[in-house]
Parts: structure tokens; C-alpha cells; sequence
């Protein structure tokens, strides 16, 4: 759980982050909710996503990587619980979900967008993802627990394995396992989007031993998904 202290800090990110979110979300719900509906369904947003925080493991500052990954994990979760309310099925959520982070992509600005395709593969970043790979070898930071490879010529540019999801573990504890799987389908977006090139065989969301990212920068998209067939 994140400590007292820092639970004010993160919920007032969450807020911010989750306004964005709600943007994206009005025009896609209201051709099937209504505008009533939709305005009501985004109400109730703000109090689930706090109710995840209390539940989700808080990384800390010096691993804001995870701490983002999470939160972002969190605010799926949440949409997904409330749309589910609705009557809503998994995979219909992630329609919604994908559709919104691909708009929300697509609005950033191009420098944003550069600063998004850079960053990924920067030496501080691969660095600090390198040293929490190592801390969590010995204690799970924030419930993430990876391996980190560095750079194979003409394999990848550098890898993390996730040996444990923070964001798969907040799921099945919020009871959004049957989410879980379709959030990891994420990940393909920002590939596209931002030219990360990943490459995947596997997710433990969805029924595999690890997470294998491997990134390679400026070429295709190459994930194995594995969904469940739901109604």
C-alpha cells in the first residue's frame, strides 16, 4: 500500500491524469449511454481510482517508471469496473479503452510525441531500469519484479523480463481479473504510436510464466496475444 504520506500526492497525479482520460471517454460513451449516463459513469470514476490506490503497492519516487506504469494500469482497471457496472464486458471495455488511448495519442503534441519515441531508449532510462531490476531481485518494488538484458545486435536494442505485475496483481485484487488480459494489449499502441518496435511472446496477464519486452527502436510491432473469449 502506498504510505500515508505519499497517498495524497499520488491520488492528486491520479486526478489529473484520470481528467485526461475522462476527455477521451465522453464522446465514445455517449452513443450508447447517453449523455445522462455517460456524465453519471464518469462521476464515478474519481472515488474507484482512489479505491485502487489504497490497494496498489506505491513503488516511491525513485522508481516513477513503475509508479506510472501502475497508475496507468490503475486508471484501466477503474474504467473497466464501472463501464462493467454498466453491463459492460471485458473485451467491450477494451474497445473503449484502446480507442481512447489511441485519440489521446494522437492529440499529444509532436514534440511530446518525440519526447515519448526518445526517452524509451535513453541511456538514463535503461540505466534506472537496470538498477530497479536489480533492487527488485531482492524485494519487489512496488510489486513489479523484472530482469533487465542489455542490448543483442540484431536481436534488440535492450529487454525487461517482469517476473511479477503490479498491475495484474490489482487487478485480480480488485476483482478485474477477467480485465486483466486486455490491458496488456496497451503496450501495443504505444509501440505503434511511438516507434518502440516491440517484440512479445508472452504476458502473465494472460496465461504466461513472464512478460518478455524485448524493444527495438523504428521497427514493426510484433506481439502474441493470447485473449480469453468472453461474451
Amino acid at each position: 500500500m502506498p504510505d500515508p504520506a505519499n497517498l495524497s500526492t499520488i491520488a492528486k497525479r491520479a486526478r489529473a491524469e484520470l481528467s485526461k482520460w475522462c476527455r477521451e471517454l465522453e464522446p465514445l460513451l455517449k452513443p450508447d449511454l447517453g449523455p445522462e449516463q455517460t456524465l453519471a459513469t464518469l462521476a464515478e470514476l474519481p472515488s474507484e481510482l482512489e479505491r485502487l490506490l489504497v490497494l496498489m503497492p506505491d513503488p516511491g519516487w525513485r522508481a516513477s517508471q513503475m509508479r506510472s506504469f501502475s497508475l496507468g494500469g490503475a486508471i484501466y482497471i477503474a474504467i473497466y469496473l464501472v463501464l462493467h457496472r454498466c453491463g459492460k464486458t471485458a473485451a467491450q471495455v477494451w474497445q473503449i479503452c484502446e480507442q481512447a488511448t489511441r485519440n489521446r495519442f494522437a492529440r499529444m503534441p509532436a514534440l511530446s510525441q518525440k519526447v515519448m519515441s526518445w526517452a524509451l531508449f535513453s541511456t538514463l532510462w535503461q540505466l534506472l531500469t537496470a538498477y530497479l531490476a536489480g533492487r527488485s531481485q531482492h524485494a519487489a518494488v512496488g510489486g513489479w519484479q523484472l530482469a533487465y538484458l542489455p542490448k543483442q545486435p540484431g536481436q534488440f536494442d535492450y529487454g525487461v523480463t517482469y517476473h511479477r505485475c503490479a498491475i495484474h496483481q490489482l487487478a485480480l485484487d480488485a476483482g478485474a481479473s477477467e480485465f486483466a488480459p486486455f490491458i496488456c494489449q496497451a503496450d501495443i499502441v504505444g509501440s505503434d504510436v511511438f516507434g518502440w518496435g516491440l517484440q512479445r511472446t508472452e504476458t502473465l496477464a494472460q496465461g504466461g510464466n513472464r512478460c518478455d519486452f524485448r524493444f527495438r527502436k523504428g521497427q514493426r510491432t510484433e506481439v502474441k496475444s493470447k485473449l480469453p473469449i468472453l461474451p
